[in-house]
């Protein structure tokens, strides 16, 4: 009886412990499921390393809804979220005040993870549009930029939308040379990060975005696009043909030195026949030249038609549509 008695107390022990593993095991998977998709709060203090992400395209702009919203899909080499999560560039505050209509998939204790893990501040900083940060954007509204990822379950995109809606934000042109920089630090909610910093300059004449190759460290150095088109000391001709369309708000000149300052001059009031010049001058703080780009824009004089000829040129075409109709009738006749 005794030995009955210590077997089952035995059997008893080996089953609680075996209970507790169990319960230690699932709590343990349950974390672990938890950290793979939102970066939790205390992410340092328990060692958690962010994962690297690649930025590895960007689609051409589309719009929108009837204010005519423009969005930019971002796709990246590895899944950014597990989830579908909508305007991440409001911040905690402002979302917390969202209906759940806007903002499916996000409870207050999620949008509390993705702040304090950094990532809602890292969509607002890391990611410039067009030399503006998405931060500065949201300063004209909450809903101003919308920033979005895993939109229609692909996992590894993020839209970014600026809205028709808000006045400072509405783009009424996609024809133009939209540039996107994307910053090291820039985590997501599948805890990944980018590594390194890159840009991408759109072309609107191709319809794509092209990443803009990094200059070697410490070298100070400028890239100089006119309307998504590359221009180097070799390749520094840009022919237009019309006046009207030509704009230096196309011209983006680009520098990956922080200390470097870029000079533009401008040699011409209003763009003429022939030859007009712009030079550029990358210099550093204590004024020194490090290098210089003159960039031509050659207009090209359009063919017009002298008075006489432009006046008679419609009446030598009626008169042209008569003999031909004389010689219809007279073949008509004969006929």
């Amino acid at each position: 009886m005794m030995k009955k008695q210590r077997w089952m107390k035995r059997c008893g022990a080996w089953l609680r412990a075996v209970c507790c593993f169990c319960i230690v095991g699932a709590a343990t998977l349950s974390m672990n499921a938890f950290s793979a998709n939102v970066a939790t709060a205390n992410a340092e203090e328990s060692g958690y390393v962010w994962g690297e992400t690649k930025c590895i395209s960007i689609a051409p702009p589309f719009t929108y809804s009837n204010f005519g919203t423009a969005s930019f899909q971002v796709c990246f080499d590895t899944d950014i979220t597990s989830t579908n999560y909508k305007h991440l560039a409001a911040g905690a505050a402002a979302l917390k005040t969202f209906s759940k209509n806007d903002t499916p998939n996000m409870t207050d204790a999620i949008i509390d993870s993705l702040d304090k893990s950094g990532v809602l501040d890292s969509i607002n900083d890391c990611i410039a549009f067009n030399g503006k940060k998405i931060r500065e954007w949201q300063q004209y509204s909450p809903i101003a930029c919308m920033v979005q990822v895993g939109e229609l379950g692909v996992n590894n995109s993020m839209n970014i939308d600026f809205n028709g809606s808000v006045p400072e934000a509405k783009i009424y042109d996609l024809d133009q040379p939209f540039t996107f920089t994307l910053y090291e630090g820039l985590k997501f909610p599948s805890g990944v990060e980018l590594k390194e910093t890159v840009t991408w300059v759109y072309n609107p004449q191709t319809r794509t975005f092209s990443q803009v190759e990094a200059s070697e460290p410490n070298e100070t150095g400028f890239s100089v696009y006119y309307n998504g088109q590359k221009l180097t000391k070799e390749n520094n001709l840009v022919t237009i043909y019309d006046k009207d369309a030509f704009s230096l708000d196309n011209l983006l000149v680009l520098t990956d030195s922080v200390s470097a300052t870029l000079v533009i001059e401008q040699k011409f009031q209003t763009l003429e026949d022939g030859y007009n010049y712009v030079l550029i001058t990358c210099k550093a703080e204590n004024d020194i030249d490090f290098e210089y780009m003159q960039i031509v824009f050659d207009l090209q004089q359009t063919e017009e038609k002298s008075g006489c000829a432009a006046v008679m040129s419609p009446i030598s075409g009626c008169i042209m549509l008569l003999a031909c109709g004389v010689c219809v009738l007279k073949r008509g006749k004969r006929a």
